[in-house]
């Protein structure tokens, strides 16, 4: 996969200086926005993304998936998942995809993704996929409830862009995966989802309730069946786990 850099040393949002450089017609073709310190990382829903200064990988990566149909979206955030966790089974044991789309070491969040499409007709015009992966920072000192790096379960220090072309060659891999095995897609994204199958305690409208994951639909929509059989589909922020 070709792709254009552009790299900086500060950034308020390397997801925000991709939508600009898009809007002024400068970025036309996959690239990454790339830099050492993100001042204002963002993470869903408006959440803040914590990021020590050259200590972790934040990046934008953008595509242009016109073959995929807007219906289809949430196929990005699985194959940026798998790509991800790929990268880090290879480092360390027990990791997971917290639905949609945190990744989870022994369950504790190591990596996020913000991922912003815009859809022009019928197609996906283009995909701005944010993501900050937590490498060599030993100390976290914002209310997150449970942020950890790869330093602090291995006690090694990553070179930062070695591991950002380990995981786009992953995420090579699972784009050509998408384009020809979509159920492997499917099937592999479920196999490394957090608490998939398991009986767990959930929250919805401040209440709590038993069920277990069941499925995630094309849409995205997380499918949960409760301790009494019945099934119910939830979005992002509709439902959160009870640890």
């Amino acid at each position: 996969m070709q792709l254009d850099i552009y790299k900086y040393k500060s950034l308020a949002s390397t997801n925000d200086k991709a939508n600009e450089l898009i809007s002024r017609n400068e970025l036309s073709k996959p690239s990454i926005v790339i830099c050492s310190e993100q001042k204002n990382g963002r993470g869903q829903q408006g959440n803040y993304w914590e990021s020590a200064p050259y200590k972790n990988l934040t990046f934008s990566l953008v595509l242009f998936p016109d073959t995929l149909e807007p219906s289809l979206q949430f196929y990005i955030s699985k194959v940026v998942a798998l790509a991800l966790t790929d990268y880090l089974a290879g480092e360390c044991d027990d990791v997971s995809i917290k639905w949609p789309n945190d990744i989870y070491v022994r369950q504790k969040k190591i990596a996020g993704t913000l991922i912003e499409n815009t859809i022009k007709g019928n197609q996906i015009s283009h995909s701005i996929v944010g993501i900050g992966l937590n490498l060599n920072q030993s100390e976290f000192l914002s209310n997150a409830p449970n942020p950890v790096s790869l330093r602090q379960i291995t006690n090694k220090i990553y070179d930062i862009d070695t591991v950002l072309f380990a995981i786009l060659k992953n995420l090579e891999n699972r784009l050509t995966q998408l384009n020809s095995d979509r159920k492997s897609i499917d099937n592999q994204y479920l196999a490394q989802l957090f608490g998939f199958g398991q009986i767990r305690k959930f929250n919805s409208r401040s209440k709590d309730f038993y069920g277990r994951i069941v499925g995630v639909e094309e849409n995205g929509l997380l499918c949960l069946e409760d301790d009494s059989g019945q099934k119910k589909h939830f979005a992002f922020k509709e439902v959160s786990y009870v640890f």
